[in-house]
């Protein structure tokens, strides 16, 4: 079955230009209507809310000894949990034979069952900060086949780390980490402080690391901040288009102080808060739960 072809920024703009009325929007009205009537429909839809369901994503951090303070990704808008990750195999990438398969270290003396079924962290090199599932290992070759491909290809040389131990940290208000007497001390990290700095915000980890750790980060990204060039842009495209065009044609109206433009934001808003009901996180009825206690 053929997928029907995804839509572009450019194509959405257009479609809603024409109908506003303009048979064959001129390339200065299509820019205009991405920079500002794309971006005005995008802030009002994260004015919503910050956490909706199709912008939750995962990043990973490697933690120093004795460094608590990590920044956040770029496009981190909330937090959801922190994981910590460790693990007792680790070493150096003998080989890279693409993006999915990888050669551990020569010595390495993980039985198939310590690494299939489990992240491999890449904790320096090319490939840093990045966790793939291990779907097949090879004891003999010590070639570990990925469930899915880095977004960075690792490099020969790059260390990695096999996962076995997870936990789930604790956040408190960073007021809480003031008031902590022992916050030097070193130990493996239990919990964390979201903290703010001049550019994305980050957390502080507590006790401080002992020892080089993974930290699995889920978090929501920023509506206003996801890379225009990148597969998430283009769903958010797709699973987006009908409140998009809409929107961008009530701006349009608004714009040219258009009699039309009540009616068709009455449409916009209708559609908004059915956006809000099906995607913003912990609204969607079908997943509510509830328990009865006398």
């Amino acid at each position: 079955m053929a997928i029907p072809t995804a839509p572009t920024p450019t194509t959405l703009v257009t479609e809603a230009l024409k109908e506003y009325g303009f048979n064959n929007p001129s390339s200065s009205e299509i820019t205009r209507a991405i920079d500002y009537g794309l971006e005005l429909v995008k802030w009002q839809i994260w004015e919503l809310g910050h956490t909706w369901d199709p912008l939750k994503t995962v990043y990973y951090h490697v933690t120093n000894e004795g460094v608590s303070k990590y920044t956040n990704p770029s496009d981190f808008d909330s937090h959801l949990s922190l994981v910590r990750l460790a693990g007792d195999h680790d070493g150096l990438l003998t080989a890279v034979g693409s993006a999915s398969s990888i050669t551990l270290a020569a010595d390495e003396d993980a039985q198939v069952a310590d690494v299939e079924g489990h992240l491999i962290l890449i904790t320096s090199g090319t490939g840093v900060n990045q966790a793939v599932q291990c779907d097949d290992y090879n004891t003999t070759t010590k070639v570990a086949t990925m469930a899915e491909s880095f977004e960075t290809t690792p490099a020969i040389g790059d260390g990695y780390l096999i996962i076995s131990q997870e936990k789930g940290l604790d956040q408190y208000p960073i007021s809480v980490r003031d008031k902590t007497s022992q916050w030097h001390d070193k130990s493996p990290p239990n919990s964390y402080f979201p903290i703010s700095n001049s550019t994305y915000g980050g957390f502080e980890l507590f006790p401080v690391p002992d020892d080089v750790y993974g930290i699995q980060q889920r978090y929501f990204a920023n509506l206003l901040m996801v890379d225009l060039a990148g597969t998430r842009y283009a769903t958010l495209l797709r699973r987006w288009h009908g409140v998009l065009v809409q929107g961008v044609l009530a701006w349009r109206l608004k714009q040219a102080d258009d009699s039309r433009y009540s009616s068709e934001f009455l449409i916009y808003d209708q559609m908004l808060k059915s956006l809000r009901a099906k995607d913003l996180y912990g609204m969607d009825l079908s997943n509510l739960q509830a328990t009865v206690k006398e």
